[in-house]
């Protein structure tokens, strides 16, 4: 008869399976957090509360996991799966907390960026100010914002204001914005005004674009301002939200017309005349091909209605009956 083999239980790290059950709980958290703010079910304020909560969550399940490893090393025993799943979920579910501390160090971002600095396009702004007011992200410029963006500039276009002003509308639309102001052009070479509210990328703060279209000496001149309401940072910043839509209006003049020709607008040029504006020594004429000296092209301020021919243009240097004369003027 054998004798019986005494059978001592394995020691479990029990403090690294809590670190992991709570390391699990934080990671959701932040998920549901931020989707349900960018579905507009959950405010600011409470999205940051949980994003903070969990951070909290996390810290605690790192340190807990810590703790694990180190008695597991110590005394031996299972648990080590456990310690170092419980880590990872910590890890990442600090990651959102320690981007909005971090991020303002590294990323280039300013609250408010426009393409014109002396003159920015107007923004209205008509929901009362976030709570709590340390969030809110106050309109201003900065003086170095050329040093920083020197490619933020006005930009020139050879169309009439009323088109590009329905080129910005495309780009609205297709993107499904928020419209939250406009000024419609009543008239082809009228300026026109328009203000939307988008969300930024990842946590889906608001920003308030807005977009003004003059008449110019080659067409219509576009200057956009983006500004941030809270001082949170994120993924990308107003000033990549200006190159994006710049590149967007692009898009759809390419597929509208073709080819349009855009110009950057240095700031001291915003503010000529027509009469000053000509080309000068050393300065390229817009209104003249490359390579053709027989003189310039005729432009015309919009696209005359002719009775009896809807969609086709009247000849460049023929006179306009009466009739388009009067359709003009109205």
């Amino acid at each position: 008869m054998g004798g019986w083999m005494k059978r001592y239980s394995i020691y479990e790290a029990r403090i690294a399976g809590s670190g992991r059950l709570i390391g699990s709980v934080a990671l959701p958290m932040i998920v549901i957090a931020v989707l349900a703010h960018r579905a507009k079910y959950l405010g600011l304020f409470e999205m940051l509360a949980a994003i903070g909560f969990a951070a909290c969550l996390a810290l605690l399940a790192i340190v807990m996991c810590i703790a694990g490893l180190v008695v597991i090393w110590r005394q031996g025993g299972v648990g080590l799966g456990n310690a170092l799943a419980g880590l990872l979920y910590g890890a990442i579910a600090l990651l959102p907390a320690s981007a909005l501390v971090l991020a303002p160090r590294f990323l280039d971002q300013s609250p408010d960026v426009s393409t014109s600095v002396i003159d920015p396009p107007a923004i209205e702004r008509q929901e009362a100010a976030l709570w709590p007011p340390m969030l809110v992200a106050h309109l201003g410029l900065n003086e170095d914002q050329r040093d920083q963006f020197p490619d933020i500039v006005s930009r020139r276009y050879r169309l009439i204001p009323m088109d590009l002003h329905a080129a910005v509308r495309e780009v609205v639309a297709r993107n499904g914005w928020t419209l939250t102001d406009e000024t419609p052009p009543d008239l082809p070479d009228a300026p026109t005004r328009l203000q939307i509210e988008v969300r930024t990328s990842f946590l889906g703060l608001v920003e308030d674009v807005a977009f003004r279209i003059r008449p110019d000496r080659v067409g219509a001149l576009l200057d956009i301002r983006a500004a941030s309401r809270v001082a949170l940072p994120d993924l990308t910043g107003n000033a990549d939200r200006i190159r994006e839509l710049f590149r967007q209006i692009d898009e759809v003049l390419l597929e509208t017309y073709g080819e349009i020709s855009s110009e950057p607008v240095l700031e001291a040029e915003t503010g000529e005349t027509g009469e000053e504006a000509g080309a000068g020594e050393g300065q390229q004429d817009l209104l003249t091909p490359q390579g053709d000296g027989r003189g310039g092209i005729r432009i015309p301020g919009f696209k005359p209605y002719i009775p009896g021919a809807e969609g086709e243009a009247a000849p460049a240097d023929g006179p306009l009956d009466d009739g388009a004369a009067a359709t003009q003027r109205r």
